[in-house]
C-alpha cells in the first residue's frame, strides 16, 4: 500500500469516540514529559486533544489565542496571487486509520443466493410441469 492510499483512509474521530493508546503511549509520555498511572489509557478523542494541546509548552493566554480566536497574520496560498491578511488558528484533530479496511455489511451480502447454472433438463421439467397443471380435455 502506497503513502497516499494510507493517507486517505485516516479518517476523522469525533470528540466522544474512545483510544485505546498501546505500544506507543510510554514513549510518548515520556516525550511530552507526562506521568501516567496506566499503562495502556483508554480515553476520548476529545481528553486525547485537551491532553496534547495542554502539554504545549506555551504560555496559557497565547495558547488560549491561538487555539480560540486565532492571531493576526498573513498567508500566503497555492494560486494566489500574493499575501492575504487574516487570523491564523490552530486546530488539532485526531485521525484513525484501520490495519484493515472496514467492510461494511448490508442485508443483500448476507442474503445473497447464489443460483446453480442453469441445467439442460430445466426446460424439460418447466414443460412437464405446465402439461400437469392443464387441465385434461380428454
Amino acid at each position: 500500500m502506497s503513502k497516499d492510499d494510507t493517507e486517505e483512509r485516516f479518517i476523522k474521530l469525533d470528540f466522544e469516540e474512545v483510544l485505546w493508546l498501546v505500544n506507543e503511549w510510554e514513549s510518548l509520555n515520556k516525550d511530552l514529559g507526562v506521568n501516567s498511572y496506566f499503562k495502556y489509557p483508554i480515553i476520548s478523542s476529545g481528553q486525547f486533544q485537551t491532553y496534547i494541546k495542554n502539554s504545549l509548552n506555551i504560555y496559557e493566554q497565547i495558547k488560549s489565542v491561538l487555539f480560540g480566536a486565532g492571531i493576526a497574520g498573513k498567508v500566503l496560498r497555492f494560486g494566489s496571487p500574493g499575501w492575504q491578511k487574516g487570523k491564523i488558528r490552530v486546530k488539532i484533530t485526531v485521525e484513525f486509520c484501520p490495519d484493515e479496511p472496514e467492510v461494511e455489511e448490508t442485508p443483500d451480502n448476507n442474503l445473497l443466493e447464489i443460483s446453480p447454472p442453469e441445467s439442460p433438463l430445466d426446460d424439460l421439467r418447466r414443460q412437464l410441469f405446465t402439461q400437469e397443471n392443464l387441465p385434461n380435455n380428454s
